[in-house]
């Protein structure tokens, strides 16, 4: 029996792709440029004490501790410190732009991303290798490698389940790992799904992200591979993405 989606089921799933590939790349700029800033500025303010007159006036503001008696409140820590500390403090932020500007920055391998904008990266690169995916899965319908009754079993299911399923050839002899991909839509769902225990939990370092995308470029290939498709390459996009990263920082 012939599958009910054509061409332009291929060309709405390949335009697909290429937007949550350009999405979620569009935040990781930001994400290092602010965790950069928030690292630089918490060395610049480790020279910065607080005075005596500073914590008396601190203690005599009564800033609220309690979490929703804080959030009701409309007191702040900068409103009880002496003129001399703020501009020690406001000197420290000045001083962040021009270290950062002035040489290649340095981001710690190791450095847990704090910006939010990893769930925008996060949600549309995990979205990327499901469309991705989903295509691989009908082109092996058209092609007689799959018929339909197993095309629509597999389509309802799990995406892990699906690249399983696609690469059980690499998983067995060890070519390729799916470690890093399965941690991305784990990510992903916490992203998704971003309850105060979610996002407490949702931990990316830098090394995990250069993992991920090792991963992604090394799954799309394989698909590549079989498709043979007269199109640029996803996975030299996302190397392409990647690169572009790599040479803007120095990652240690």
């Amino acid at each position: 029996m012939e599958s009910k989606f054509n061409l332009d089921s291929f060309l709405k799933l390949s335009d697909a792709a290429n937007f949550y590939l350009e999405e979620s790349f569009k935040y990781v700029n930001e994400i290092f440029t602010k965790d950069l800033e928030k690292l630089v500025l918490v060395e610049q303010l480790k020279d910065v004490q607080f005075s005596e007159e500073d914590l008396k006036l601190i203690e005599e503001g009564g800033i609220p501790k309690g979490s929703i008696t804080y959030l009701r409140s409309d007191k702040r820590l900068v409103q009880f410190l002496t003129v001399e500390t703020l501009n020690e403090i406001l000197n420290a932020h000045n001083e962040v732009n021009e270290i950062v500007s002035n040489k290649k920055p340095k981001i710690p391998k190791k450095h847990v991303i704090k910006s939010i904008q990893i769930l925008g990266h996060i949600s549309n690169l995990a979205l990327f290798v499901e469309v991705l995916t989903n295509r691989h899965l009908l082109f092996l319908n058209h092609n007689d490698i799959i018929d339909n009754f197993v095309y629509n079993q597999l389509s309802e299911g799990k995406i892990l389940n699906i690249i399983i399923f696609i690469c059980r050839d690499e998983l067995e002899n060890g070519s390729i790992k799916l470690d890093s991909i399965k941690h991305l839509f784990r990510h992903r769902n916490k992203a998704v799904h971003h309850t105060p225990k979610n996002a407490d939990e949702l931990k990316v370092k830098v090394e995990d992200l250069f993992q991920i995308w090792n991963q992604i470029i090394k799954l799309i290939a394989i698909y590549e591979d079989r498709e043979k498709f007269n199109e640029n390459k996803f996975s030299t996009k996302l190397k392409v993405e990647k690169g572009i990263i790599q040479d803007s920082y120095i990652f240690f």
